[in-house]
């Protein structure tokens, strides 16, 4: 049922994710995590390294690894679909709507593949900076996204017409308002982090554009 699911996605997010952060800060301490904070080491294997278990560390690189991959080919895949869909609503160039015989997008996807091949380009000339500035944008894109989503979800809850639900949320009235000024705090803080501070900048006014 769509109770049981949603009860067992916040609880598998809980284990996997909050357990995982409850567990690296029990072994080290928060302040030496970020004063060592690289874009070429984990902080998994910093702690496997802080426990005396290197073959961790290699075995956790090599995931991180293939999880990349993963992600990497995922939103290849992701954005060439968005660019077909975009170009066949004339929301973008009409060629990048057009498919191949067998049905597949290949304009849409190398033109996303372009994209891919620029950045790696860009972070063979400055290295780590490219990294920390896509780091940026990204966070501030999922920050903007689900403001986005309470919003909409705060619009529906007032919408009078909206169809019965039967699923109900204990403080359904004020989650989305305390989840928004929990995203705007974090927004707020990135403009003291100085690889933050691009996409706070840039990022604000080109959402509300």
């Amino acid at each position: 049922s769509l109770r049981g699911a949603l009860r067992s996605l916040i609880l598998r997010l809980t284990l996997f994710y909050l357990g995982a952060i409850a567990v690296m800060l029990a072994v080290m301490p928060w302040p030496k995590l970020a004063s060592g904070h690289s874009t070429e080491t984990s902080p998994f294997v910093m702690m496997f390294h802080a426990a005396g278990i290197p073959a961790a560390a290699s075995v956790t690189n090599f995931v991180v690894l293939v999880t990349a991959l993963s992600a990497a080919n995922a939103n290849l895949y992701a954005s060439g679909r968005m660019l077909h869909s975009l170009g066949g609503d004339r929301l973008a160039p009409r060629a990048l709507g057009a498919t191949t015989r067998h049905g597949v997008p290949r304009r849409a996807v190398l033109v996303s593949s372009l994209g891919f091949l620029v950045t790696a380009g860009l972070t063979a000339l400055f290295g780590a900076r490219v990294f920390s500035v896509m780091l940026a944008l990204g966070t501030f894109g999922v920050i903007a996204v689900w403001i986005i989503i309470l919003c909409t979800l705060y619009a529906f809850r007032k919408d009078a017409d909206r169809p019965p639900s039967t699923l109900r949320l204990r403080g359904g009235r004020v989650t989305p308002a305390l989840g928004i000024m929990a995203l705007l705090s974090v927004y707020a803080t990135g403009f003291y982090v100085p690889e933050m501070r691009l996409a706070c900048y840039v990022g604000g006014p080109a959402l509300a554009l």
